[in-house]
């Protein structure tokens, strides 16, 4: 990525005003839970009063059917553990229940090990978290708990967003988060990734360096997850990656929009990889997506998105577009209790350039199903 880029992007932080940062629900601790009673309360009739130990239990279930038919399963199960300890000290698990706990090549991490960090606040303008942690890229579909999103795009679903690293965020005022992370860029070596006749080498610093501005601007009405930043994943070759989510807060509504561009000497991300079979150079990914959530009524939510993705090479324009369009409506029938159930449609198409690409296809899905954030303790 040029300087200019940076220094742009860098004057933008600095200079806005009015905004009110908060960390998402895979940066940082995580949040906003919001104000939900927790099991140990109900059972116990007891008010929780230190924030030392917070047990979260994620998880949901659906029905899901298509032309080729139908069946159920479990769309999520995490368990979550984090809290503060004095005004200093704070710490967050988040496990996968349903991956493999073999620990990766390079970090030592088991696959199912989202995040595990311990932070340490120095003052009210500086924060710094190490272990594995979230690589801050921006993007509100990016950034969310991934229980609440029913259909990620291509880009962010082959995105492995949770490395070892360390990440140092100022908070010049009680409107902004600018954040500065290092981590590995990926979590197994390149020789597995990479067949040996392409004659990739792994990199003697295979790591990914990301700012990222968190931000609301204008008393809460605008939303900010901006970041830019590089990759070094494989000796000379790298992608540099530009993510601009903007949210609108309103009463009733909100509604982001997410643009992602990357810029990769090879085809890390994976896309020709893993559909076309063969291994594309001077690759560029673009992605937009774009969604809003209207409460119309105190129990009962509609939710649209759309995206549209594209990838293209120096030698071959426009190889792969897909398109994609859902709607969600989601019933939340208990106010104390982090629960809805849910119906939703699908509909999306991808489309290949050149004669050695896969057939162009257009799927319909439904999905019928529950989430439920148990705030255990």
């Amino acid at each position: 990525m040029s300087q200019k880029y940076l220094i742009a992007i860098t004057a933008t932080l600095l200079f806005s005003a009015s905004a009110l940062a908060q960390n998402g629900a895979n940066a940082g601790m995580g949040g906003p839970d919001g104000d939900y009673a927790s099991l140990y309360e109900l059972v116990s009739g007891h008010e929780k009063k230190c924030e030392s130990f917070n047990v979260f239990l994620n998880t949901g279930g659906s029905f899901n059917a298509d032309e080729n038919g139908g069946a159920f399963s479990g769309r999520d199960l995490r368990l979550e553990i984090k809290g503060n300890l004095g005004d200093h000290l704070g710490y967050r698990l988040r496990y996968q229940l349903t991956k493999s706990s073999m620990p990766l090549p390079l970090d030592k991490y088991p696959t199912a090990l989202d995040i595990f960090i311990v932070s340490w606040k120095f003052n009210e303008h500086f924060t710094a978290q190490a272990g594995k942690i979230f690589q801050a890229w921006g993007g509100f579909e990016y950034d969310a708990n991934p229980i609440y999103i029913y259909k990620f795009t291509d880009f962010t679903g082959a995105t492995d967003p949770f490395t070892a690293g360390a990440a140092l965020s100022w908070f010049p005022n009680q409107n902004h988060e600018i954040q500065f992370s290092v981590t590995d860029t990926h979590t197994v070596p390149v020789d597995m990734r990479y067949p040996a006749a392409l004659g990739v080498e792994a990199a003697k610093l295979p790591l990914t360096y990301v700012l990222n501005w968190n931000g609301t601007l204008f008393n809460g009405l605008v939303s900010t997850r901006w970041a830019a930043g590089t990759m070094v994943f494989a000796q000379g070759e790298r992608a540099d990656r530009i993510t601009l989510g903007t949210r609108l807060n309103l009463p009733k509504l909100t509604w982001y929009t997410d643009l992602i561009g990357s810029w990769e000497t090879i085809d890390y991300t994976g896309y020709g990889l893993s559909e076309l079979g063969t291994l594309e150079k001077n690759v560029r990914y673009f992605t937009g997506v774009t969604k809003a959530d209207w409460r119309f009524a105190p129990m009962w939510n509609l939710g649209l998105q759309a995206s549209l993705e594209w990838m293209d090479s120096r030698t071959t324009p426009d190889i792969r577009k897909r398109w994609g369009a859902l709607a969600a409506i989601e019933f939340y029938p208990d106010p104390s209790q982090d629960f809805r159930m849910f119906l939703t449609g699908y509909l999306d198409g991808c489309r290949w350039q050149g004669q050695n690409g896969p057939e162009p296809w257009i799927r319909k899905s439904v999905e019928l199903g529950f989430i439920y954030r148990i705030k255990a303790f």
